[in-house]
């Protein structure tokens, strides 16, 4: 304890600490600056705790090398976060205020810098009178921390209507020689036994344990030896927070105050002894007396007197050299510094990847939302419906990575396509009395030049010969022989015809309402964050009225579809004459090969069989040789115009042809109307056109129209429009003020290397 306290510490500051270790205070300054309510960033720090009359603030002296404030209604009433750098420069200080906290101690959700407070000063003097006005401005949240800049010292009480205390934080940076590399932040000091002050040592108590029970947090504990331990609320708040003691050191004061012959009680605790034993241990630190203060003793002579007091008294000169070193203001200072360095280095890399994926996190949150409306609502408003108009159009007309819909409606016309086919009617070339003496397998095969797009039958009713005369003869009158009269034709043509209607309307009330779900999602997705404005509702009741416009123009095309297919008629004579042609040669072949059958085979067989049907057999391969070779014979001999349909012919005329005819043109026109671009291809056309692509088209206009974006009064009514929901206003300004927190602590790791 022999050397210059003052020599010492300026050593310990210069030689302990490289520029490196001051970058790391100075980048977690600058973090802390910005933290703001980033709670999961858990910033490396020193706590400084006491009760009341500890010796805290003198402690809080000796480290900084300023005075702070004394006397009546001037002890801390709010955290003071003190910064000291040493630097060859000359003496200089600044204040700055951290308004986190309401005046009910609720964090803001307001993006808020530190606030200056004054310009930064070169007078020490200047520190007391300056932290007492600075206190004042953070208990008088209501007016602003200028109104207190020059206040008369001799004026700085504070009046009831103020608060007692707060949670926000006085910052005052201090650099120059002599100085500590060295951050902590100074806690009101706990109210001991005092039952008149309840609440507010509830407060006091509160705002300790929000600070020391952060895990990143190293605990300095003023004990006054003037006192038992064990009746010193803050030793007991401090184990509270550490039971290991781990983060904890414990600081011994005012020394000079232990009566002659007990100051060996205390030497166990320095030993870390005891239930009070700390795993940093303990330091003993001797402070200005009353007297020195009132006589203005400066810093380096305080800590000449605490070395010389060290020195000389008992027992305190005769402790091994290891616990020496725990005696005076410089030896913990040191300590103090190594110990926070050392956590900073320790809790880098973790904070380094906690800021990385907070703000990846942030930007991902935001990527979610629509951005900030700009100040411009008529080109705000055109944005969101094109963005609106684009999002439609692209999933009703399919493009790329919007196909649901149009996949889904492949799907429904598809069906609609085989729901027509299953209404094609099935002609059996056969009586009834034919029926029942049917030998071999009793199946009938449909000709391959309808075999596409096969149905079952299972459910329709198969109309023989008898029943195809029946029909004629219903509508006969005063037809010459051998004409069939055109309504009987035209009646049979008509029974799949007339079972159409309910099938497209099925097929379309299927499609709509999936387009009315595909503008109702884009609706939620571009204009949801108005729903507490009118704009939302006004929206969705343009975009309801207008796909009920379509909806109604779509459902009468499609009527207009059905009634032009109630009379038969067509202009693909190619197409009906080749099927018909087929038909016949079909009919005659089946019929031929039904009545060709032995009749023994008929006797076993069950009178009242039920026909089966099958897929369309395709002719055998030597069957269509044998063809080919009568075809090429009539060829050589000059009927080179015959086709195998006109091989039918050479058989005799049949009792029942005028049916076969009626079947086979019949069926015919069905082939028409149901394939040759009719009817299944004409509804899912007439659905695509007047519906999905009018309404895709249409819908823009629609709501330019309907929200007044080309009228004279389209400002005002945009405006009025373009309301938020207050909630999505909230949570983009929090995220872009996390976003903005995070970036700043990102940049200030910049500056060593990261």
């Amino acid at each position: 304890m022999g050397e210059n306290a003052t020599e010492r510490s300026s050593d310990i500051s210069r030689g302990l600490y490289t520029l490196q270790a001051r970058q790391l205070l100075d980048v977690i300054d600058r973090i802390r600056d910005v933290k703001g309510e980033l709670t999961e960033l858990e910033l490396p720090r020193i706590a400084v705790i006491g009760k009341q009359s500890a010796g805290k603030s003198s402690l809080i002296e000796a480290v900084a090398r300023y005075n702070v404030p004394r006397g009546a209604g001037t002890c801390t009433r709010c955290p003071t976060e003190m910064r000291l750098r040493c630097t060859d420069q000359p003496w200089k200080c600044s204040i700055s205020l951290r308004l986190d906290y309401d005046e009910h101690g609720n964090k803001s959700q307001d993006k808020i810098e530190p606030v200056p407070f004054g310009e930064s000063f070169d007078d020490p003097a200047l520190v007391e009178v300056m932290l007492r006005r600075a206190q004042l401005a953070v208990l008088d949240p209501d007016n602003h921390p200028g109104l207190y800049l020059h206040v008369d010292p001799d004026m700085c009480i504070i009046p009831d209507a103020q608060l007692k205390f707060s949670k926000n934080v006085i910052c005052i940076e201090i650099s120059g020689p002599g100085l500590a590399d060295l951050t902590l932040v100074d806690l009101p000091g706990m109210i001991q036994n005092d039952a008149s002050k309840g609440n507010l040592d509830d407060l006091i108590v509160s705002m300790v344990r929000e600070y020391i029970s952060n895990k990143s947090t190293l605990i300095l504990v003023a004990v006054t030896m003037n006192d038992d331990p064990e009746n010193q609320a803050a030793l007991k708040e401090a184990r509270d927070a550490d039971p290991d003691g781990t983060r904890t050191i414990g600081v011994l004061t005012k020394p000079d105050t232990v009566q002659d012959g007990e100051e060996h009680l205390w030497v166990p605790l320095l030993q870390n002894e005891g239930p009070h034993a700390l795993e940093l241990g303990y330091f003993v630190v001797k402070q200005r007396s009353i007297r020195q203060l009132e006589n203005r003793t400066t810093f380096d002579a305080a800590r000449q007197s605490e070395a010389d007091f060290f020195r000389t008294k008992e027992p305190w000169n005769a402790l091994s050299e290891d616990l020496q070193e725990r005696l005076g203001t410089p030896n913990l200072t040191a300590r103090l510094s190594t110990l926070l360095i050392d956590l900073i280095r320790a809790l880098l890399p973790g904070l380094i990847d906690k800021i990385h994926s907070s703000l990846e996190s942030v930007y991902d949150d935001l990527s979610l939302m629509e951005p900030e409306l700009s100040d411009n609502p008529v080109g705000e408003m055109i944005r969101l419906v094109e963005k609106f108009s684009s999002s439609v159009r692209g999933s009703l007309m399919g493009s790329p990575g919007s196909k649901a819909f149009v996949r889904m409606n492949k799907k429904l016309f598809g069906d609609f396509k085989l729901a027509v086919r299953r209404t094609a009617p099935l002609f059996l070339p056969y009586t009834t009395g034919e029926a029942k003496l049917n030998v071999g397998p009793t199946v009938y095969t449909e000709p391959t030049c309808v075999a596409e797009d096969f149905a079952e039958f299972d459910k329709l009713k198969p109309m023989n010969l008898d029943e195809v005369r029946d029909i004629i003869e219903q509508e006969m009158s005063v037809e010459l022989p051998f004409n069939v009269p055109f309504e009987s034709k035209a009646s049979l043509m008509l029974v799949p015809v007339q079972t159409w209607g309910p099938l497209i309307k099925d097929c379309f009330e299927k499609v709509y309402p999936g387009a009315l779900a595909v503008a109702h999602t884009a609706t939620i997705a571009v204009f949801g964050r108005f729903d507490q404005g009118p704009l939302l509702s006004k929206v969705q009741t343009i975009i309801s009225r207008e796909v009920t416009a379509r909806v109604r123009e779509t459902r009468a095309a499609l009527e207009e579809l059905l009634q032009m297919e109630s009379s038969p008629m067509t202009h693909n004579t190619t197409y009906f004459t080749s099927v018909r042609g087929d038909l016949l040669t079909h009919y005659h072949h089946t019929r031929r090969m039904r009545l060709k059958e032995d009749v023994r085979h008929r006797i076993n067989r069950d009178l009242e069989a039920t026909p089966v049907y099958s897929k369309p057999a395709v002719k055998s391969e030597h069957h269509s040789q044998l063809i080919g070779q009568v075809l090429g014979v009539l060829a050589q001999l000059g009927w080179e115009d015959v086709r195998e349909s006109d091989l039918a012919k050479l058989h005799r005329e049949d009792d029942w042809e005028e049916e076969i005819i009626v079947m086979a043109e019949t069926r015919a026109y069905f082939q028409v109307a149901y394939k040759a671009r009719r009817v299944i291809d004409a509804v899912p056309q007439i659905v695509n056109h007047v519906f999905i692509r009018s309404l895709a088209e249409g819908i823009q206009q629609a709501l330019i129209t309907g929200l007044g974006i080309d009228s004279r009064e389209a400002y005002n009514r945009c405006s009025a429009h373009l309301a938020e929901n207050p909630a999505v206003t909230r949570k983009r300004k929090m995220l872009c003020d996390r976003r903005d927190r995070l970036e700043k602590a990102k940049e200030a790791l910049s500056i060593i290397g990261y």
